[in-house]
């Protein structure tokens, strides 16, 4: 999925989150990827073929029939994504000192780092030559937009995607977090600190591409 589309990096792996409520009933959660469907109706089959095994996730944590309908709205993966190519003169290692360190100095935690090239190091991926995965995370702004929908929980916590191709070529991947804040209905304090934590990680990922260590 990635080395056909990138953006997808975004979405990979497939999470589920686990969250119990106030009234102490506890939920599954997930990104529905049927509102990316036509993107997937558009790929190849093999591919096609694997971009459905999210959906398969979906139906065994039990989502609802409307879920799983083809009449959702469907987006365009490349509106939800911010894309930072790495500067050429910034080694990889730098760009990834430099990220975790901007990271540091704006207290987002860095909570989660794992490579995944190393799930899948296998002839069939040729174009694809790493992929580094950071998840950051503000426990209290993220404690208040779960106490206003659950629903965010599948977007946490926040990734970053290192993906380097065989030519060489960098990029850090997000998700576009300023999309779905527009699309939550926040309560204006609240809207302020999520669009303040979007802004950190914006700077965290163009400190990376820089090399500004």
């Amino acid at each position: 999925l990635i080395e056909y589309d990138m953006n997808f990096a975004v979405l990979i792996p497939c999470r589920v989150g686990l969250i119990e409520d106030e009234q102490g009933k506890a939920w599954f959660v997930m990104i529905n990827h049927n509102i990316f469907r036509t993107a997937m109706v558009a790929m190849p089959p093999d591919i096609r073929k694997s971009a459905q095994i999210c959906n398969h996730l979906m139906k065994i944590i039990g989502a609802l029939p409307a879920a799983l309908s083809t009449n959702l709205p469907s987006l365009d993966i490349a509106q939800i994504v911010i894309k930072m190519p790495i500067a050429e003169n910034v080694s990889r290692n730098d760009a990834i000192d430099s990220l975790k360190l901007r990271a540091n100095d704006l207290n987002l935690k860095l909570v989660r780092h794992h490579v995944l090239t190393d799930e899948y190091k296998t002839p069939e991926v040729s174009n694809i030559k790493h992929i580094e995965i950071f998840q950051f995370c503000d426990a209290k702004v993220s404690q208040k937009m779960l106490q206003h929908d659950i629903s965010y929980l599948a977007y946490m916590p926040c990734r970053i995607v290192l993906v380097e191709n065989k030519q060489g070529e960098r990029w850090f991947i997000m998700t576009n977090m300023d999309f779905f804040i527009n699309l939550g209905h926040l309560p204006p304090e609240l809207n302020t600190q999520v669009m303040g934590m979007h802004h950190k990680l914006v700077e965290v990922i163009t400190a990376g591409a820089n090399g500004d260590l």
